[in-house]
């Protein structure tokens, strides 16, 4: 979704750390680090189900997992512009499709967007590079004290439209 694409805004912008520049793309969930504040979005696998967006030719559709890749920050902020705007009365609309076979395949990630009236196939050519484990970050299996920069809390919040959702849970879990 344009929401999973946007936690790029966290990407870093230091030249020094080329791996960060990026957003992470597993099969599970999309993750930006600027090396100070984190933000990962899951995937939910139940919406869009690949047969709500249209056919486009060209666009494999198999049911081969994606292989984890690294998607530049400025070419994905072309694929966020080239969605349009959200789209609450046609939620697809708001999507992009990501060609998990194609991805997989070369050294882009293959993606399809639409209006309904005109398709189009973005190839973004992927980083090299390997992203660092973030899972580090999210303590399990003992009680966790979080402390923040408001600062950072707004600036990670200002990269969602609508409302976030924050779960809090007990008995230790994060």
């Amino acid at each position: 979704s344009k929401e999973h694409l946007e936690v790029v805004k966290v990407a870093s912008t230091d030249a020094a750390r080329p791996s960060i520049q990026n957003l992470h793309v597993t099969s599970e969930y999309v993750e930006a680090t600027d090396g100070q504040s984190a933000i990962r979005k899951y995937i939910d696998p139940e919406f869009p189900k690949d047969e709500d967006f249209p056919e486009i030719e060209g666009v494999g559709r198999t049911m081969v997992p994606l292989e984890e890749c690294l998607l530049p920050k400025a070419s994905v902020n072309k694929l966020i512009k080239a969605m349009g705007r959200n789209n609450s009365t046609l939620p697809i609309l708001s999507n992009a499709l990501l060609s998990e076979e194609e991805s997989n395949r070369n050294g882009h990630a293959v993606f399809a967007v639409t209006d309904l009236d005109v398709h189009q196939i973005i190839k973004v050519r992927k980083s090299k590079g390997r992203y660092p484990n973030i899972d580090g970050v999210f303590p399990a299996g003992r009680p966790v004290q979080v402390a923040v920069d408001p600062a950072s809390v707004i600036r990670a919040l200002q990269q969602f439209n609508g409302p976030v959702i924050i779960n809090i849970h007990s008995a230790g879990s994060p």
